[in-house]
């Protein structure tokens, strides 16, 4: 998109996070060989930077130099992305919002959204597509249900949003499925709480109360020694908490690559995950479209993690031969 300063000035960007899986190192070298080959002081390139990563090959995969003092380059931590207006989701909501990943074709979205301390919907608000909520701190009273820490809702199509409440504050991550935005209704009942014809009612689930479930293992990751907690199990999607205890690898050091027919997404809630693209650390989140090769995985620490798999009700691994260290 243009400059504001300068109307022929063109910018390239590079950003995540995105719902399909992109090689920043191409990137890299794309950039180097356009700059160098055409240096037109028009172009610059933004390049957001996660953190540094290893290739399929093993080798470690930097920020070029080079391009770190060029002047037409500019690389973003993702930690510095900054807080926008939840409006700009289509949540006309008091709050701000860290878009995670966003799907233009059908409109579905993750963002991390902060209530502050306080913060209210008083009038109704209806929307036309479904809404998953995961309560990482605060509490919050959607409509009329009680969310702590932890918590988990899940608002069919059809559902709105009748009244909201967050007197402490919180930060929630919600996973918004297609539909309008939101829209003022006149009553709780024209706001749809009650779900539309048909749809499946709203669920406000208190986590802490659900038992781990350490019974389905895939025999190839016992060595994170997983245990599960399934909040949803519907046809279109499977939403769960995930966790690992400490100490998550193979005695030989070595496990394959995998891939799974559906999509997966996922937000680290606490501990650690390293994969060959580097160690990721609370507040991490991937959405990986379906048919990507990925892992290993390994945990040094143990990790708590929210998943889901939209798509499916079933998760299913495809494994290679490959196996890495």
């Amino acid at each position: 998109e243009p400059d504001a300063r300068d109307e022929d000035q063109i910018l390239i960007g590079c950003y995540g996070a995105s719902r399909h899986e992109k090689g920043t190192d191409l990137c890299q070298i794309a950039a180097r060989r356009y700059l160098e080959g055409k240096p037109d002081p028009r172009v610059k390139f933004a390049i957001q930077w996660v953190h540094d990563f290893t290739d399929r090959t093993g080798d470690l995969v930097k920020k070029d130099p080079w391009l770190e003092r060029h002047p037409q380059v500019d690389f973003i931590q993702a930690q510095n992305v900054a807080w926008a207006p939840a409006a700009r989701l289509g949540l006309h909501r008091p709050a701000r919002m860290k878009r995670l990943s966003h799907d233009p074709s059908t409109g579905a979205f993750t963002a991390l959204v902060e209530y502050e301390r306080g913060a209210r919907v008083a009038a109704p608000l209806r929307r036309s597509g479904s809404e998953e909520w995961f309560v990482l701190y605060g509490t919050a009273t959607l409509n009329g249900q009680a969310l702590g820490r932890h918590h988990y809702a899940y608002l069919p199509p059809g559902t709105g949003v009748a009244s909201l409440d967050c007197p402490a504050g919180a930060l929630v991550l919600p996973y918004c499925n297609g539909g309008f935005a939101d829209q003022p209704a006149d009553s709780a009942a024209a706001a749809g709480v009650d779900g539309a014809a048909g749809a499946p009612p709203a669920r406000y689930v208190d986590s802490y109360a659900m038992p781990w479930d350490a019974t389905v293992l895939d025999p190839k990751l016992v060595h994170l020694r997983l245990s599960r907690k399934i909040l949803r199990d519907d046809p279109d999607c499977r939403t769960y908490k995930l966790a690992g205890q400490p100490q998550g690898r193979p005695a030989d050091g070595r496990v394959g690559l995998e891939t799974h027919p559906h999509d997966e997404e996922m937000f680290l809630v606490s501990g650690d995950m390293s994969a060959p693209q580097g160690v990721m650390h609370p507040g991490a989140y991937f959405y990986r479209p379906r048919g990507i090769l990925h892992g290993p995985h390994f945990s040094d620490l143990g990790f708590f993690m929210f998943m889901r798999n939209p798509g499916t009700d079933r998760i299913s691994t495809d494994w290679t031969t490959t196996t890495l260290a």
